[in-house]
């Protein structure tokens, strides 16, 4: 059975306890929604009663503000869509997560688009991390991050592109889930990289992420169903330079206690992270998001984050050729890296920094050098198509990010050990 942190029992209390929050709008929640949906969420706990045997019965969701909730306008971080009619009918993953029997409580702010991952917003302010005080939360789901992290929801519902999930779950302590793109449908979700994202929950647990994506997915595991344990691989060529000093004694330590936990850990050279370090994977992102957004790039430019519409442009001189041929060689190196990590799992960490502060990115050069950086390592995973997972640890009073990886398909293996290791930290 999923352990659950909800109950249809006290749902009521809960939820009124987090309307109260919501309303006084203390300081750790200021920025968090683009939206509440207050009297929504009280008609979703009318309805409870006929879900109460359901998977989410009572658990109160935040819903990145990219994915259609009947009613409400989806806005994806933006002003340029904020006059756009409202959503006629909740987006696959809303509609699921409803008949488990959750209860929505708003959208969550955004970077715009989804383009970024530090988490910063121009138009509706950007949260604070909940961890360092004048920090920014991580991106570009920060307002559900932080939803999770102020322990307002039980679990926030968003995308992963390039890290979106696991990125600012790493710097709030939560957990997040970025599964194989194919397992949890897109529609009714804004694109940012038809490529590359996915849609995945981030929570304060391992099991409580596996409640939310068994019910997205609508996986369900049957009496003879069993995992198979597998083995983990530090790469030896990708993702352990650059790091912060923390950071790089924090993953050392870690992974000598997981070992000395019995836990079978080897390092290992993989040709197909150097092709991928060689791969222009900005390509697919700023072409397709210049493609789903291009009447509003025509039309009202200058309402967007100056910073987002850069990325998105940077990729107005790129030939087809060019977008085409990264598309081939990612294809290839794909099929290279499943052979090399057939029956193993990545482990990394998850960002190869602790969160800057608001004033370490006030510069456009430093912004841009730290949401490369950031978004390194975390990457690796949509490029490759395949599932990952960011798991909290301390390390000398610092929260950090442990991440596991793993090929197309891989989930509920990349799961159970997620759980594994979470028990050892």
């Amino acid at each position: 059975m999923i352990y659950k942190s909800w109950s249809f029992k006290d749902a009521t209390t809960r939820l009124d306890t987090a309307i109260t929050r919501i309303e006084n709008n203390p300081p750790e929640l200021r920025h968090v929604f683009t939206q509440t949906f207050i009297e929504s969420a009280r008609n979703d706990l009318n309805k409870l009663e006929c879900f109460r045997d359901e998977t989410l019965c009572g658990a109160i969701i935040s819903i990145k503000d990219l994915l259609d909730v009947e009613g409400f306008v989806t806005r994806s971080g933006s002003t340029v869509l904020s006059n756009n009619p409202p959503a006629k009918k909740d987006a696959d993953v809303v509609d699921a997560l409803r008949n488990s029997g959750a209860i929505l409580i708003g959208h969550t702010n955004m970077s715009e688009f989804a383009y970024s991952g530090l988490g910063l917003n121009p138009h509706y302010g950007t949260p604070e991390n909940t961890l360092y005080k004048d920090h920014i939360p991580g991106g570009s789901t920060s307002g559900g991050a932080v939803s999770v992290a102020t322990n307002l929801c039980d679990i926030a519902i968003g995308t992963d592109t390039g890290g979106s999930l696991r990125i600012p779950a790493a710097f709030n302590g939560i957990v997040g889930f970025k599964p194989s793109q194919q397992s949890v449908s897109l529609k009714g979700c804004n694109p940012l990289s038809f490529s590359l994202d996915s849609i995945g929950p981030m929570a304060s647990s391992v099991e409580a992420c596996e409640a939310a994506w068994s019910v997205m997915s609508g996986f369900e595991r049957k009496p003879n169903f069993a995992t198979q344990d597998r083995k983990l691989i530090i790469p030896k060529n990708f993702g352990l330079t650059e790091l912060d000093e923390i950071v790089a004694e924090g993953f050392q330590d870690i992974t000598h206690r997981l070992i000395k936990s019995g836990i079978e850990i080897t390092e290992k050279f993989l040709p197909s992270l150097e092709q991928h370090k060689e791969l222009n994977a900005w390509h697919l992102s700023s072409v397709e998001a210049n493609t789903a957004y291009k009447y509003y790039i025509q039309n009202d430019s200058n309402n967007f984050d100056p910073r987002v519409i850069k990325r998105i442009q940077q990729s107005n001189e790129l030939k087809a050729v060019e977008y085409c041929e990264t598309l081939i060689s990612r294809q290839k190196n794909i099929e290279l890296f499943e052979e090399e990590l057939a029956g193993s799992l990545l482990l990394l960490p998850t960002v190869a920094i602790l969160p800057p502060s608001f004033s370490e990115v006030e510069n456009d050069d430093d912004y841009h050098r730290l949401n490369i950086l950031s978004l390194r390592n975390t990457s690796l995973g949509n490029v490759m198509n395949g599932c990952s997972i960011s798991i909290p640890f301390k390390y000398k009073g610092q929260t950090l990010g442990l991440m596991l990886t793993g090929i197309n398909g891989e989930d509920i293996h990349l799961l159970e050990k997620a759980k594994q290791l979470a028990s050892f930290l």
